[in-house]
């Protein structure tokens, strides 16, 4: 999150939650080849007012020119939608009319235009884990997560945790998406290896 030695270098600017979320996001920037966008981590929901408050102090401000906010919706899209927007206006910034949106300053304002994202889809809960598996439950991968799906619900029927109402080490929820978007992922990738190796 911004601090005293925040300095922004691209015109583009995009505000996360979480590491994993910074990492999915910098890698599909990647894949698009588009590098004048910069992602940041603010650790947690609760760190995103810090970060928004400290843009303007930050060097370089004057080379924002888009600035977005990504968030889960958890449990409520409406809701996350409506925090990130008290978090901008608190400190002064347009706030997109709807999720998905940006809102442009005045014209005489040098901030930047500001977007939020609320994932999966804007209107749903979940996070982004669930746009993940939604993606991959549209190509490819519907038999995989079928299988997925009965090894935990196996696991929560043997007395194991039930994944998706527990929490995890760090006390966060740890929803059956995200195992079953990870463990999609690791299983493509030694699928791959194999193939690859042979």
């Amino acid at each position: 999150m911004p601090t005293r030695d925040f300095s922004i270098r691209v015109p583009g600017l995009i505000a996360c939650e979480k590491a994993d979320d910074q990492a999915f996001l910098t890698q599909m920037l990647v894949a698009l080849r588009i590098s004048e966008i910069d992602v940041k981590q603010v650790e947690g929901v609760s760190g995103f007012p810090t970060f928004i408050r400290g843009l303007r102090p930050a060097t370089g401000f004057y080379r924002l020119k888009a600035f977005a906010v990504v968030r889960d919706a958890d449990q409520s899209a409406a809701g996350a939608f409506a925090s990130v927007g008290n978090f901008l206006r608190a400190s002064g910034f347009p706030v997109p009319a709807s999720p998905a949106t940006f809102a442009v300053a005045s014209p005489a304002s040098a901030d930047p235009m500001v977007g939020v994202f609320v994932m999966p889809d804007g209107t749903t809960h979940g996070a982004l884990e669930d746009l993940c598996l939604r993606a991959v439950a549209e190509t490819t991968g519907g038999p995989e997560l079928a299988c997925m799906r009965e090894f935990l619900d196996c696991v929560s029927s043997q007395g194991g945790p039930d994944l998706e109402t527990s929490g995890s080490r760090q006390g966060e929820p740890q929803r059956l998406a995200g195992v079953a978007s990870r463990s999609h992922l690791h299983a493509t990738r030694g699928h791959q290896g194999r193939h690859s190796s042979a």
